[in-house]
């Protein structure tokens, strides 16, 4: 059913006026929706239900006995290896213990101590709430009519901005915006605004990587693209994500690097470097989230729930008409999904197995059809 953009502004305005977009109430959101119980159907952290590869849990039990050594040579292991697949030298290239470690990086380094931000509203916060901390100023953008970036407002936004954040797919919403369309938007920023792209559902789409910027990066060096081992590698708990970027502004994020770069566990490289080695695995995983992600399409069709297209694996759709306490009705349920503070009366479910979506979809239908 069709989405209404009309609805879910009013909502979000309500919200703001009465004071409510405020980083530790979400913070504290965030930190309750992740923490399951035993015996909990977990569709709330947009992790991959199916991994990660028999490769990488093999590759950790093996590296385990290395335990008792620093990781420096496989991190450069890993990073040649992030360059052999992408065809980008391995100076532009920089690893994190999760792209989350490369949000905050990234934010300290070009937005904290008085510096500005500017991202579309709603999407993923964290690089913004933790350079904001720092004494960042956070503007946001509201996406256009079609839930997707407003490429023209970010550009005024950003007239005097220093670093630009575009979630691609966009997180919570689950769109993909054109690589044609993107690319000149970053074109058209100034050589000091840096361009951060955060591909963490990249290879989930329709198009997968063929719709990346990361080539880009060697022609612009004002732009860094972001991706993780975290979604479709099924590797959140093992934390590895990277970065490519000019090595001038990778330079620049390390200075706010913590561990002397060996934050990662050994295992954890291992399991990323094997993970590599077993494409055939990632292609399963988009296929059977595409099945169950049409699965739960078809369902809220039939079942008049307005939702927005994703090409993610989850959904984001609006719950107000029918139980806007769903999240919690589920949660006795043992069915956890995702709900916002500052998004009342909307919800978003990650995709499981074909089990569990239809358990989700089961105990979903009471409250929603």
């Amino acid at each position: 059913m069709k989405f209404s953009r009309r609805n879910w502004l009013r909502s979000a305005s309500t919200m703001t006026a009465s004071g409510l977009f405020v980083n530790a109430g979400i913070s504290k959101f965030y930190e309750n929706s992740h923490t399951p119980k035993t015996g909990e159907i977990i569709l709330n952290s947009n992790e991959n239900a199916w991994g990660p590869s028999p490769n990488v849990l093999k590759a950790i039990q093996q590296s385990s006995l290395q335990s008792n050594r620093y990781p420096w040579q496989t991190r450069q292991i890993l990073i040649d290896r992030i360059s052999q697949l992408e065809g980008i030298p391995a100076d532009h290239i920089l690893l994190g213990a999760g792209s989350t470690e490369i949000l905050q990086l990234a934010g300290l380094a070009f937005g904290a101590h008085g510096g500005t931000i500017v991202s579309s509203y709603p999407t993923f916060p964290l690089m913004m709430q933790h350079a904001t901390g720092f004494n960042a100023k956070w503007i946001k953008v509201d996406l256009d009519r079609n839930f997707n970036h407003d490429f023209e407002a970010l550009k005024k936004a950003a007239q005097n901005a220093q670093l630009i954040y575009i979630s691609n797919p966009n997180n919570p919403l689950g769109t993909l915006s054109d690589k044609s369309t993107l690319l000149d938007f970053c074109r058209s920023l100034p050589s000091t605004t840096i361009a951060f792209i955060d591909e963490a559902y990249m290879e989930f789409t329709d198009q997968g990587l063929k719709s990346s910027l990361a080539k880009e990066i060697l022609s612009y060096p004002n732009l860094i693209v972001a991706r993780t081992f975290s979604k479709i590698y099924g590797m959140a708990g093992l934390r590895v994500g990277y970065a490519y970027a000019h090595p001038d502004l990778i330079e620049k994020m390390k200075h706010y690097h913590i561990g002397f770069e060996i934050n990662m566990p050994i295992t954890s490289l291992h399991a990323a470097i094997a993970a590599t080695e077993d494409q055939q695995f990632l292609q399963d995983c988009k296929q059977a989230n595409s099945s169950v992600r049409n699965k739960v399409g078809r369902s809220f069709t039939d079942w008049k729930v307005e939702y927005v297209p994703s090409q993610t694996n989850f959904i984001y759709f609006r719950t107000e008409r029918f139980d806007p306490a769903l999240v919690e009705l589920l949660a006795k349920h043992q069915v956890l999904i995702r709900d916002y503070a500052d998004q009342p009366g909307y919800a978003r479910v990650s995709m499981g197995t074909e089990e569990q979506i239809d358990i989700f979809l089961s105990k979903a239908k009471s409250f929603l059809a």
